[in-house]
């Protein structure tokens, strides 16, 4: 693997007809990074009206209220850490995947401009 596809600001990348173009994964990387300042600030707000909003927005701390709303029983702590983890869980691959999704989307467009572009250069 090419270290250099994981920067978030591009990446030079050959198309399939060997022409180059800035490929991104902009959307992939901003995506997570909301993400994990998301989950972290209930954790690290200090005030009682801040930290009680902050958790409102946190897929994490909802999701033990998710569950005991919908199977209509008590969770345990252990079991409330758990659910914690799992929706943590499941937000990074929803992030992973509509990241991927419109970063490729991006990248497609990117791959055929450039091969147009070599195809006729008075367009550029």
């Amino acid at each position: 693997m090419n270290i250099s596809a994981l920067n978030p600001f591009g990446y030079e990348a050959k198309t399939e007809k060997g022409n180059t173009y800035k490929k991104t994964n902009a959307w992939t990387a901003g995506l997570i990074g909301a993400s994990i300042v998301q989950e972290s600030l209930p954790y690290i707000i200090k005030k009682s009206k801040a930290k009680a909003i902050a958790k409102q927005f946190s897929v994490g701390q909802m999701m033990p209220e998710i569950i005991e709303t919908f199977s209509k029983i008590k969770l345990p702590p252990k079991y409330r850490s758990l659910a914690v983890a799992y929706g943590i869980t499941l937000l990074t691959i929803g992030d992973i995947v509509s990241g991927r999704v419109l970063d490729r989307k991006i990248n497609k467009k990117r791959a055929a401009k450039a091969d147009e572009i070599s195809q006729n250069p008075q367009k550029a």
